[in-house]
């Protein structure tokens, strides 16, 4: 994000670039190596036992690692940080070392595919921010172009196995009977999109009743597992 100016040649600065202006560049980066370049162990255990040592930040402290009261954004590490560590506000991850296995590579990617979570530990879901979820929820991965051939097979892999499954008779008409629904309480529009309408229903947590299968689900009552999936595929929809 970028300065807005105010035209007269002062740029007004966002309250986050603020924080990130005054932190040192000595303190944004800390950096954790259970062994050398040689392949040797490092005794960490020397650093250890101090509340903001880089061991006991990186490993142990996440809720301070979170916090706006810690300067870290960078972290440096070396046969580290692969499974069993668990940060889910990794956003940036630049590969200095490339692994020539795809286990090893998603194991590193893997470091940040969780959902984010703010400050009171809240997971930023797609019912905590809607249709932001996935602008929020991105990573970026910088690499090689030894990552080319690894990020075409995980494509391949995902595009196999979201291959649609077949659908029962069943199952397709109590599809209609939601859509139909949707539709004629003005939940959806005409491209299948959650409407304000349906917005303001949640909130109010009442919903006109739905028949389905024999199974009537009366507004203001507590939704059917159907409709309440009904509803997270339509806004799946919108994404």
């Amino acid at each position: 994000m970028r300065p807005r100016s105010t035209g007269s040649g002062r740029c007004l600065e966002s309250p986050y670039q603020q924080y990130l202006r005054g932190i040192k560049p000595r303190d944004t980066h800390r950096g954790y190596f259970p062994i050398d370049k040689h392949g040797r162990a490092v005794n960490s255990a020397v650093k250890r036992g101090s509340e903001f040592s880089d061991y006991d930040l990186i490993l142990k402290n996440k809720e301070r690692l979170l916090s706006f009261d810690e300067p870290t954004r960078f972290i440096f590490s070396h046969s580290a940080l692969r499974e069993g560590w668990n940060n889910p506000n990794v956003f940036q991850i630049c590969t200095l070392k490339h692994p020539d296995n795809a286990t090893a590579r998603r194991q590193e990617v893997g470091r940040g595919l969780r959902l984010c979570v703010n400050q009171s530990g809240d997971r930023q879901d797609l019912d905590a921010l809607g249709e932001d979820v996935q602008d929020v929820n991105t990573l970026t991965v910088i690499a090689s172009e030894s990552y080319a051939k690894f990020v075409s097979d995980l494509q391949n892999k995902i595009r196999l196995d979201g291959t649609p499954r077949t659908i029962s008779e069943r199952e397709e008409r109590e599809a209609k009977v939601i859509h139909n629904y949707l539709l004629k309480n003005d939940y959806i529009d005409l491209d299948d999109h959650v409407t304000p309408e349906y917005r303001a229903a949640q909130r109010r947590r009442y919903l006109a009743a739905l028949n389905l299968s024999g199974s009537i689900c009366s507004a203001g009552t507590r939704r059917s597992s159907s409709a309440r999936s009904a509803t997270r595929s339509t806004n799946k929809n919108r994404l």
